[in-house]
């Protein structure tokens, strides 16, 4: 049991941001899927004004398909806006932060991150997850070991 006077004192500072705060219900994006949805919640705009429309975008004068990733949000997120106001901020693990970009504080990018690119994370004694398929090409189930070669990037 923890002390009490430190319960009663979080307790109070719950209540007092609970009268003082604002709440509501919150309605997803108009894209119910997980890059619009993220990108949503981190920069207060919807799909038409961040950019971000689903998992993947058609690669300009092709078919082939770019997975969706940070740099892709054409407006600053909530962590943009904070440094913008000299103050630090911490990410981690937030979808659509891969690669991570520029940012006084720390950043950990998602894992929706290409094999290509720098090693995974999760340390391979937790099984084929971070090699077992290239985030990055947008296709092919997520157990695939070898997606076709046109969906390769």
């Amino acid at each position: 049991m923890g002390d009490s006077s430190k319960e009663i004192t979080f307790a109070l500072v719950v209540a007092s941001v609970a009268r003082r705060g604002a709440r509501g219900v919150l309605e997803s994006a108009w894209l119910p899927m997980s890059p619009p949805v993220w990108t949503t919640l981190t920069t207060g705009k919807n799909p038409g004004g961040h950019g971000v429309f689903g998992f993947g975008v058609l690669r300009p004068g092709t078919y082939d398909i770019d997975t969706v990733n940070s740099r892709y949000a054409r407006v600053p997120r909530v962590w943009d806006m904070i440094n913008a106001h000299g103050l630090s901020a911490g990410v981690f693990n937030v979808p659509v932060t891969y690669p991570p970009q520029p940012l006084n504080g720390y950043l950990v990018g998602d894992s929706s991150r290409p094999t290509s690119a720098a090693p995974s994370p999760i340390p391979s004694r937790w099984g084929r997850r971070s090699t077992a398929w290239p985030a990055a090409t947008g296709c092919g189930p997520r157990r695939c070991t070898a997606p076709p070669a046109s969906c390769r990037t």
